[in-house]
Order: structure tokens, then sequence, then C-alpha cells
């Protein structure tokens, strides 16, 4: 590496800021999806225990499509609970980074190496992380559709 390139520290504080940012925006996401889901199972619940609603009717399979909204929430906490761990991760990686840019300027120290190994370690738990939550929100995805064909098979009658 050469010292006087300053887009090579740069980079190691940029990239991981700009994801640990990206993965905040999917939190927000998944907060709202939770929020709905947590909301939907209420109801349900409610109509299961004695309420005069029309929900649970409005599902071919009123047993299934309550198994299918308590799993989605499941599904979106498994997910919060990753991205949680992936905003700290990539946060780590950018403090380190930092650190190490700073260290690396003024000297060429051990310290540095092991900023730039502690960048690259975070940064692989960061992304693992990542694509484990994006992978839990594909099936919590699935999920969803599986609720909404019960609720179409019900319109269709």
């Amino acid at each position: 590496m050469n010292p006087n390139d300053l887009f090579v520290p740069l980079s190691f504080i940029g990239g991981p800021a700009i994801l640990m940012n990206a993965c905040a925006v999917m939190q927000n996401g998944a907060s709202v999806r939770y929020s709905l889901a947590i909301n939907l199972w209420r109801e349900m619940r409610a109509e299961a225990s004695g309420g005069t609603g029309t929900l649970l009717r409005s599902y071919s399979d009123p047993a299934l499509a309550m198994t299918l909204a308590s799993r989605r929430i499941r599904l979106l906490l498994v997910s919060l609970n990753l991205l949680y761990v992936t905003v700290a991760m990539f946060g780590i990686a950018t403090v380190c980074g930092l650190a190490g840019s700073y260290v690396y300027i003024d000297a060429e120290t051990g310290i540095a190496t092991w900023a730039v190994r502690l960048v690259v370690g975070a940064a692989t738990l960061a992304t693992t992380g990542l694509l484990a939550a994006m992978c839990v929100f594909v099936v919590e995805s699935r999920t969803t559709q599986r609720l909404i064909h019960l609720q179409a098979h019900v319109a269709d009658r």
C-alpha cells in the first residue's frame, strides 16, 4: 500500500459506513413490516378468542393463516436482530478504518496492519449477516405470499 494514497484509507472508512447506512434503512423497513405483522396477528388472536370480526373468515384456512402470521413475526425478529448485529459490525469496521488510517498516515506500525485486519474481519462478518438477513426476508416474503394466497382463495369463491 502506498502511504501517500489517501483514497485507500478512505475506502476502508467509506465502504463500511455506506453499508451501515444501507442496513439502517433496511432496519426501518423491517420495523414497519414487523409492526404491520404484529397488528395482523393481534387482530387474528382477538377474533380467535371470541371476537366478532371478519378477518379470520377472509382466509380459506384460518388456523394456517394464524400460523403463518406468527411465523412472519418470528422471521422479522430474526432479520431485525441480524441487521442490528450487521450495523454494529459495519460501525466497528468504520471506526477501525478511521483509526487505522490515522495510525498508518502517522507512521508505519503494526497497529495499522491490525486495523486493516479488523476492518476486513468486521466487514466480512457484517456482509455475512446482511446476506443472512436478506435470506430471512425472502422466507418472510414467501410466508406473506402464502397468507395472500389464502385470502385470494376466499375471494374467488
